[in-house]
């Protein structure tokens, strides 16, 4: 069975407050990448860059406003990769959901699975402190 990669974090935050961070290219440059373009339909082109050596080039796969976003991943492996939200039963906040699917059953694949667990564990932080304060903590780290 390939592996996969899933978390999720309460955000108190509706939906439609969320939606435009993770779907848009100005909201994902807020809390996840650097630069990049975003044809927001499905089968559009989605490229994502951190810097000039880390980005990937991917294709949306599903669109549903303020419920899911998903697309094609190609960077080192090729990947799907979903946001989704999910309303929480305080009627105020919100589940922000990724997963990340298929990962190959390869020898010593191992670490690679872990580094992106790693990088989405620190992006979900990311989209949870601007989403709540307004803070670009992308370049911060506290121990």
């Amino acid at each position: 069975m390939p592996w996969k990669y899933h978390d999720q974090t309460y955000i108190p935050k509706s939906p439609a407050e969320l939606w435009p961070l993770i779907s848009t290219l100005e909201g994902l440059k807020k809390w996840s990448i650097r630069d990049g373009k975003l044809d927001p339909v499905s089968g559009g082109e989605f490229h994502a860059e951190w810097n000039a050596q880390a980005h990937a080039t991917c294709q949306v796969v599903e669109l549903i406003p303020n419920e899911r976003f998903a697309f094609n991943w190609n960077w080192s492996i090729e990947t799907r990769v979903d946001f989704w939200l999910e309303p929480a039963e305080d009627g105020i906040g919100t589940y922000f959901h990724i997963e990340q699917g298929d990962f190959p059953e390869e020898k010593d694949f191992e670490g690679v699975f872990f580094a992106y667990m790693m990088g989405w564990t620190k992006y979900i932080m990311c989209l949870k402190g601007y989403a709540m304060a307004g803070i670009d903590m992308r370049d911060t780290w506290v121990w």
